[in-house]
Protein backbone atom coordinates (compact mmCIF):
# COMPACT_ATOMS: atom_id res chain seq x y z
CA UNK A 1 0.00 0.00 0.00
CA UNK A 2 1.31 3.46 -0.78
CA UNK A 3 1.08 5.93 2.56
CA UNK A 4 1.32 9.36 2.63
CA UNK A 5 4.79 8.82 4.50
CA UNK A 6 5.85 7.22 1.06
CA UNK A 7 3.96 9.64 -1.47
CA UNK A 8 5.95 12.57 1.06
CA UNK A 9 8.86 10.81 0.27
CA UNK A 10 8.48 11.05 -3.78
CA UNK A 11 7.57 14.70 -2.51
CA UNK A 12 4.13 13.78 -4.47
CA UNK A 13 1.04 15.88 -2.87
CA UNK A 14 -1.15 13.00 -3.65
CA UNK A 15 -1.54 9.16 -5.36
CA UNK A 16 -2.89 10.81 -8.43
CA UNK A 17 0.78 12.06 -9.08
CA UNK A 18 2.33 8.42 -8.01
CA UNK A 19 0.46 7.13 -10.68
CA UNK A 20 1.94 9.72 -13.02
CA UNK A 21 5.11 8.59 -11.68
CA UNK A 22 3.67 4.28 -12.72
CA UNK A 23 3.00 5.91 -16.53
CA UNK A 24 6.13 8.30 -16.78
CA UNK A 25 7.99 5.10 -16.15
CA UNK A 26 6.31 2.85 -19.58
CA UNK A 27 7.02 6.09 -21.54
CA UNK A 28 10.43 5.81 -20.37
CA UNK A 29 11.02 2.13 -21.04
CA UNK A 30 11.21 1.85 -17.19
CA UNK A 31 8.47 -1.78 -17.39
CA UNK A 32 10.15 -3.41 -14.40
CA UNK A 33 9.88 0.24 -12.51
CA UNK A 34 6.54 0.78 -13.64
CA UNK A 35 5.63 -3.51 -12.00
CA UNK A 36 7.94 -2.76 -8.98
CA UNK A 37 5.72 0.68 -8.74
CA UNK A 38 2.05 -0.67 -9.01
CA UNK A 39 3.29 -3.79 -7.03
CA UNK A 40 3.48 -1.55 -4.00
CA UNK A 41 -0.10 -0.50 -4.80
CA UNK A 42 -2.77 -1.92 -2.36
CA UNK A 43 -5.96 -3.62 -4.48
CA UNK A 44 -7.57 -0.75 -3.54
CA UNK A 45 -5.17 1.65 -4.99
CA UNK A 46 -4.43 -0.52 -8.11
CA UNK A 47 -8.50 0.19 -8.74
CA UNK A 48 -8.10 3.93 -8.56
CA UNK A 49 -5.33 4.21 -11.03
CA UNK A 50 -7.30 2.00 -13.48
CA UNK A 51 -10.37 4.48 -12.99
CA UNK A 52 -7.74 6.83 -13.15
CA UNK A 53 -6.97 5.28 -16.49
CA UNK A 54 -10.38 5.09 -18.24
CA UNK A 55 -12.09 8.41 -16.75
CA UNK A 56 -8.62 10.92 -16.26
CA UNK A 57 -5.72 10.19 -17.58
CA UNK A 58 -4.31 12.03 -21.22
CA UNK A 59 -1.39 9.68 -22.14
CA UNK A 60 -1.42 8.04 -25.54
CA UNK A 61 -3.64 4.80 -25.33
CA UNK A 62 -0.74 2.48 -25.60
CA UNK A 63 0.99 3.59 -22.66
CA UNK A 64 -2.87 3.66 -21.08
CA UNK A 65 -3.24 -0.20 -22.63
CA UNK A 66 0.24 -1.08 -21.13
CA UNK A 67 -0.42 0.27 -17.72
CA UNK A 68 -3.58 -1.80 -17.45
CA UNK A 69 -1.58 -5.47 -18.45
CA UNK A 70 0.61 -4.50 -15.61
CA UNK A 71 -1.97 -3.72 -12.92
CA UNK A 72 -3.70 -6.70 -14.15
CA UNK A 73 -1.46 -9.21 -14.60
CA UNK A 74 -0.11 -8.80 -10.88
Amino acid sequence: MITQKDLKEYQFSGIVQYFDYVLESIVNGQRKQARDLVSCMSQRQRNQFAMYLENECEYHHTHIDEAKQIIFNQ
